[in-house]
């Protein structure tokens, strides 16, 4: 005869679930009394200074000269910021 070995078998749990209900109030609420939060602007900061106003003038003819002024913070600058129209 021939024997075969006794194999087990895994036992299997079996769980039930059931279904759950949740039932949750609902006050109504004045969206008028909700305060929104402030956005708050960013601060602009004026420039260091002075503002200049430049206009020049010919001198033999006394009507204004169209161009560029070029402003160089100091003597030891290598760089100047243009401006004009």
């Amino acid at each position: 005869m021939d024997e075969k070995p006794v194999v087990e078998k895994p036992t299997e749990t079996v769980v039930e679930k059931k279904d759950t209900v949740v039932f949750e109030t609902v006050i109504p609420v004045d969206s008028s009394t909700i305060k929104k939060p402030e956005v708050e602007k960013p601060v602009v900061k004026k420039p260091e200074g002075k503002p200049f106003f430049f206009k020049f003038v010919n001198a033999a003819t006394g009507n204004e000269v169209i161009g560029e002024v070029h402003i160089q913070e100091s003597t030891k600058a290598t760089q100047y910021q243009p401006f004009g129209k």
